[in-house]
């Protein structure tokens, strides 16, 4: 899979990833920015063909790659109908070792992201406070918004990171909502 990611990677062109433990109807849908040899990153698109945050897949997990179908003919026209740029924010990505400057820029920018681990269908949401030589730590943010804890893992454990997509952007509202609660008490 690794060679044709590479084939795509800064093409502009429209893919759809799927992944082995996700439902066979389920799968991302961007292009490729930055390729290494065991993960890809991707701007990643809604259903309705707008900028949906960023994501780093582990090759490993990857079932299966769909390009030129109907429904990313759909997107595209969708894109076209809507004249809107695909932006957004995006990392600095190393190809030499894309998680590592995947997870170093996150937590410069201190974004909020979803943690997928491997082996399982636990994910970790939250912001990264620590990186070891093999390990980090994330400050777990829970589904309103609220501080919920710390937790440690391996890198080896991560499957995929998704940042600044639209579930992280709601989240993000929920924290700003609740700190201006607190500053009007």
């Amino acid at each position: 899979m690794n060679e044709i990611f590479k084939r795509f990677c800064g093409s502009g062109k429209l893919i759809a990833v799927y992944h082995e433990d996700s439902k066979p109807d389920t799968f991302d849908l961007g292009t490729v920015l930055c390729v290494d040899d065991d993960f890809v990153l991707m701007q990643l698109l809604s259903l309705d063909g707008c900028y949906d945050g960023i994501a780093v897949f582990s090759i490993a997990e990857v079932a299966r790659i769909e390009v030129d179908t109907q429904y990313v003919a759909k997107l595209n026209t969708l894109m076209g109908r809507l004249q809107q740029e695909v932006g957004g924010w995006q990392p600095a990505a190393n190809e030499h070792n894309l998680l590592e400057s995947v997870l170093l820029e996150i937590k410069r920018t201190k974004r909020l992201a979803t943690i997928m681990l491997c082996s399982s269908a636990e994910s970790v949401l939250g912001t990264i406070e620590e990186l070891g030589s093999d390990w980090l730590s994330v400050r777990q943010i829970d589904d309103y918004g609220r501080p919920d804890g710390i937790c440690y893992f391996q890198t080896a454990d991560i499957a995929s990171i998704y940042c600044n997509s639209a579930a992280e952007q709601r989240i993000e509202c929920l924290i700003i909502a609740s700190q201006h609660d607190a500053l009007d008490r």
